[in-house]
């Protein structure tokens, strides 16, 4: 019996027992394909050529709402589709709302390596930045450098464009050509210009570090995809990913005095953990202690956030299912809550946010849901919905579960006084390529 079997049939026992809340997370956009807002007479008649728009090749990957209101999705180019990083338009047409790139066109359609050229992730710092990376690469092939990016949103200003050194974006035990995407941005309560980029190489199985002035690359046995949960089951559908570490998440503040990140190869059931303090030390050599988790997820996980208050995380599964935690509890199967399933709306999860309203501190959950399986194997039908984002009021999604929030008790000197995980150092097998500086 294999570790994914093992996992599925555990996660059919805890949907049987889980306590529900009393809401759903429900579609608020949805597509049949991806088209944009064809700004000029050039653009237009691109539209109706295969070679530089075809929808059969796009399809949106990560969600960010901004405070202003708009909602930002990412389309990776797996191929050469017209833009990767877009607002949802007001307009809508046949396939579904049209997408408006960001920040214009122009950042997009050069022909040079000035444009944006493929994000896959994003994130959203205190301080109204919106950070990603940029791979660089259209497909498999690299036609530029890998960059990070960080916008304004409140002017949608450049305030951040940094190329990552070709030296960094590839994996060193094998040389394996890297794909580079934002993981997290640690900011220091100090100054909102001290700050930690945490870049994950999730093919090459690496984290890049950029602390403003230098960068550097760390590879430990944490990243790489562990090897019996390589394939991916959705419904008849099967298909294999060997992601490596794609889920990172920095605990939330106020719950531990010695702050981790998170971390959890896709292509996993198992997670990780590395403190803040060594991954700033591991710029000048110093140890990274591993921590590794003693809880086995019920299938592979695929995109989490953490509240902004309450410490409740929200994760996804590939068995179309979103969980949620409580951190101030072990990490054990009877303190996970399953809030929602539903084979339809949550086929593959590959984006959450959870957002809050500084007016009435409602929080709300964001997911961007797309049938990656048929996508993958080339079944696609487009006649029907394949991509949703969906949401739901945080509060009301957890109500009557473990997870409902309630006030910390007292803050623990580590993730092992919770029993969250087991501590492992990682003993010299640590890689690390040290820093180039950047500025």
């Amino acid at each position: 019996m294999t570790l994914l079997f093992q996992a599925t049939c555990i996660l059919t026992i805890i949907l049987a027992c889980a306590s529900s809340g009393l809401a759903v997370l429900n579609p608020k956009y949805q597509w049949k394909y991806i088209d944009y807002v064809w700004e000029t007479e050039a653009y237009t008649k691109a539209r109706g050529n295969k070679g530089a728009y075809d929808y059969e090749k796009i399809i949106p990957f990560d969600v960010q709402p901004l405070p202003d209101g708009r909602i930002l999705v990412t389309t990776p180019r797996y191929s050469d589709n017209p833009a990767s990083l877009s607002v949802i338009s007001d307009k809508t047409g046949p396939g579904g709302p049209l997408l408006q790139p960001y920040p214009s066109w122009n950042a997009h359609n050069t022909g040079t390596c000035d444009d944006i050229i493929s994000v896959t992730r994003l994130f959203l710092d205190d301080y109204n930045r919106l950070w990603f990376v940029d791979s660089g690469k259209i497909g498999n092939q690299q036609v530029c450098a890998a960059k990070i990016y960080a916008f304004d949103v409140r002017n949608d200003r450049l305030v951040v464009e940094v190329e990552i050194p070709h030296s960094l974006t590839w994996g060193a035990s094998e040389g394996v050509s890297g794909y580079l995407e934002i993981g997290a941005v640690e900011v220091s309560e100090e100054s909102r210009h001290k700050f930690w980029v945490y870049i994950a190489d999730i093919i090459g199985d690496g984290l890049i570090i950029w602390d403003g002035s230098d960068i550097w690359r760390i590879e430990t046995e944490a990243f790489p995809p562990q090897p019996n949960a390589t394939e991916f089951v959705m419904g008849e559908n099967k298909f294999n990913l060997e992601i490596g570490p794609s889920c990172i998440l920095l605990s939330p503040k106020g719950y531990l005095k010695n702050p981790v990140l998170f971390l959890h190869p896709m292509a996993g059931v198992k997670g990780y953990a590395l403190t803040l303090k060594d991954l700033h030390n591991s710029k000048y050599g110093g140890k990274v202690d591993l921590y590794r988790s003693s809880f086995t997820a019920p299938n592979q996980e695929l995109a989490r956030d953490y509240s902004k208050q309450g410490g409740i995380m929200i994760a996804s599964f590939i068995a179309g299912a979103v969980a949620c935690w409580n951190i101030q509890d072990p990490l054990k199967l009877e303190n996970i809550a399953f809030v929602d399933t539903n084979a339809t709306n949550l086929r593959f999860i590959s984006g959450i946010k959870i957002t809050r309203d500084p007016k009435t501190e409602v929080q709300t959950v964001w997911a961007s849901s797309v049938s990656m399986d048929n996508f993958i194997l080339g079944n696609t039908d487009w006649n029907a919905i394949n991509y949703r984002i969906l949401t739901s009021d945080l509060a009301e999604l957890i109500k009557g579960t473990v997870c409902e929030p309630r006030e910390v008790q007292e803050i623990s000197e580590s993730i092992n006084d919770k029993e969250v995980l087991y501590y492992k150092t990682v003993n010299g097998a640590l890689i690390a390529r040290f820093p180039t500086r950047t500025q």
